[in-house]
Formats: C-alpha cells, sequence, structure tokens
C-alpha cells in the first residue's frame, strides 16, 4: 500500500515496498493559503489554483473594481459565458459549484477579468480547486476564499451599493 497515511510524503508500505512492486498513490497535496485578497481594506485568506495565471511580472498586483457574476444577480456561479467586454478590467466574484472551476474562470477571461474569486459554497477552508479537464488553461490568475470570505466579500459589496458606491476595491 502507498500514501495510506494522510497527506505525509513519502509513504509506502508493504506490498508496495517490495523490491520487485510498483505502487502508485495519490495523497491531498496541501495547498497554501495566503492573504492574497483584499477588499475594501480587509484581507481574505484565499488559494490560488495552480493552473491558473499567476500574479507576477505579467500580471502584477493590482488594485480594481470587483463584480459578482453579471453584476446584476444573474450567473453567480459564473457557468455561462459572460457577454464580451463585460468583465474588462475586473475581478469577477462566483460562487463554487454547478460546473468546473476552469470553466468559471476561462469565461471572466473571454469577458475581459483580470482575475477571478471563487468563494466556497461549503465551511472548510479554500483550497487549490482543480481544472476541469481539456486542453484551455486561463491565464489569469484565480483564487478560491472560504464560504464564510466569500460572504463578508458579497456584503461589503452591497453595503457599497445601498450607500450609493457602485463600486468596492479589490486588491490582489
Amino acid at each position: 500500500s502507498s500514501a495510506n497515511c494522510g497527506d505525509a510524503p513519502y509513504c509506502t508500505g508493504t506490498p508496495g515496498s517490495a523490491r520487485t512492486a510498483m505502487s502508485v498513490a495519490q495523497t491531498t497535496v496541501p495547498g497554501e493559503v495566503l492573504p492574497f485578497v483584499e477588499v475594501d481594506n480587509e484581507l481574505y485568506e484565499a488559494s490560488h489554483f495552480p493552473w491558473s495565471g499567476f500574479v507576477n511580472d505579467k500580471h502584477p498586483y493590482f488594485t480594481g473594481s470587483i463584480q459578482y457574476g453579471d453584476g446584476a444577480f444573474a450567473n453567480t456561479n459564473g457557468c455561462d459565458p459572460f457577454e464580451d467586454g463585460s468583465l474588462e478590467g475586473k475581478v469577477l466574484l462566483v460562487e463554487r459549484g454547478t460546473c468546473f472551476f476552469s470553466d468559471k474562470v476561462i469565461h471572466a477571461q473571454n469577458a475581459g477579468a483580470v482575475a477571478t474569486i471563487v468563494a466556497n459554497n461549503v465551511e472548510g477552508p479554500p483550497f487549490p480547486g482543480g481544472h476541469g479537464g481539456g486542453s484551455i488553461y486561463p491565464t489569469i490568475p484565480a483564487f478560491m476564499v472560504s464560504l464564510k470570505d466569500g460572504e463578508f466579500i458579497r456584503t461589503s459589496m452591497m453595503l457599497n451599493l445601498v450607500q450609493g458606491n457602485n463600486s468596492t476595491t479589490v486588491t490582489i
């Protein structure tokens, strides 16, 4: 057996350790959770999707506006394509569920978004969600925040709208 001890690396036992045996296993790869996302001066822990673009020289840290779904409380899971140019220069916030993480990010990128934040739909820490398959990989960075933090971000956005401020600031 191999990797039957959780997310500890290099874990193997009999018969996988026999001289002539070949053993394979999948372990839980620990994801790095860092305070990547700042919304209205509040830091939120986020996990980067490793198959998405990185915040680097091509995608430097930036500050801009964030939009939830299509901006009219529809397509909040990001599973349907967005109108061309509707997310130009914005960070998209969507909910986890219904379709692959990569579909959400590709739809955002195709509409002009500069990054995507996926809010988890269950309790627990954010994690580096998997790519859904296929040969298309987004070039914009994407992150997951926890359910609680996603709710805080949406609440901050709603408060800004109620107060007449149509823009919520996000820094990645």
